[in-house]
């Protein structure tokens, strides 16, 4: 759902800490801003495989609605290589081929066979 955009990307020149050089200003429309919440975290998100980023906000709930100017935290995500997805193509590949191998002799494949990874 979108709740915003990023107007601003910027290099935080005051900040010490090394983890905290880029700093981004974000627009949250009026009706959403009570939602985000202290204790809710941000972090970027690739818009399908080969899509744009955005910042996506995972909400709290105990914490008090962020003010203007407030902040919350970042968390890095995971990236996925294109490499990893490959590897789960693979693996899904295999799957299927096992599968309608059991099928065409006849064998049926127990769940827990079935659902085992294959090297």
């Amino acid at each position: 759902m979108l709740i915003g955009s990023v107007s601003m990307i910027k290099l935080d020149a005051t900040s010490d800490n090394p983890e905290r050089k880029v700093e981004l200003i974000l627009n949250v429309y009026k009706r959403y801003q009570d939602a985000i919440r202290s204790d809710s975290v941000a972090t970027t998100s690739p818009d399908g495989i080969l899509g744009a980023r955005y910042v996506s906000i995972r909400g709290g709930f105990k914490g008090a609605a962020v003010p203007p100017d407030g902040e919350i935290p970042f968390v890095a995500a995971k990236e996925i290589s294109f490499t990893d997805m490959l590897k789960s193509a693979v693996k899904l590949g295999n799957c299927l081929r096992d599968e309608k191998t059991s099928t065409e002799s006849g064998k049926q494949v127990s769940p827990e066979v079935a659902s085992k990874p294959h090297p």
